[in-house]
């Protein structure tokens, strides 16, 4: 397996908190358990332009989208396709680092795949078409970079959001709603609002 992976600097470093790239040889179907997060992911697929998620909504069925998918913020465990985990490259965004370069409201996103192009622009094909065609690693982690940079927007998440989000992460023994309320300054539901839709998820997360 050849894993590469760059944590961004500069404008990105604050909303992403990763961009890599995965080749492996191709493995034997089979199915994987991948836990909550709270935090957005994107997901490109370059062995087939298909990527498959198994959700449970009653009863478990599978997610059949784009090879290029925005994997929403999560609160249950979804499972996928190891035999098409062959060739990828993606991107770790931190808690509500999405918001920067997606205009849909997180909570929309929620614990769901998100064909890319229902997102972002038409410009995604010919991303994975560029990335398909890059010689390297180095080379297809540099081309999402750039695409990130087009699309970022530092005033998308509002200060309060960010405030809280930096204040998780300074306090940590930070436990209750209402105490990360009071740290902000804002009310218990404004918070869970404005939450929901910057992050994805509430605060409770």
């Amino acid at each position: 397996m050849a894993f590469t992976a760059i944590q961004p600097t500069g404008r990105l470093a604050a909303h992403v908190a990763m961009i890599w790239d995965c080749a492996m040889e191709t493995r034997p179907f089979g199915l994987e358990r991948i836990l909550p997060k709270a935090a957005a992911s994107l997901i490109i697929n370059l062995a087939e332009n298909e990527t498959r998620s198994y959700r449970h909504e009653g009863a478990w069925h599978c997610q059949r989208r784009s090879g290029s998918v925005l994997v929403g913020p999560g609160t249950r465990h979804f499972i996928i396709d190891t035999a098409e985990q062959c060739d990828v490259a993606g991107v770790e965004f931190h808690p509500g680092g999405a918001r920067a370069f997606f205009r849909d409201p997180l909570d929309r996103l929620r614990d769901a795949d998100t064909d890319l192009g229902d997102v972002a622009s038409t410009t995604t094909d010919r991303l994975r078409e560029q990335m398909l065609e890059a010689g390297s690693a180095q080379r297809r982690i540099s081309l999402l970079q750039d695409w990130l940079l087009e699309r970022f927007n530092e005033a998308a998440l509002p200060d309060l959001v960010t405030h809280a989000l930096n204040g998780l992460q300074r306090v940590p023994r930070m436990q209750s709603v209402s105490a990360l309320a009071g740290y902000t300054g804002v009310s218990v539901r404004r918070l869970g609002s404005l939450f929901r839709e910057n992050v994805g998820v509430s605060p409770k997360r």
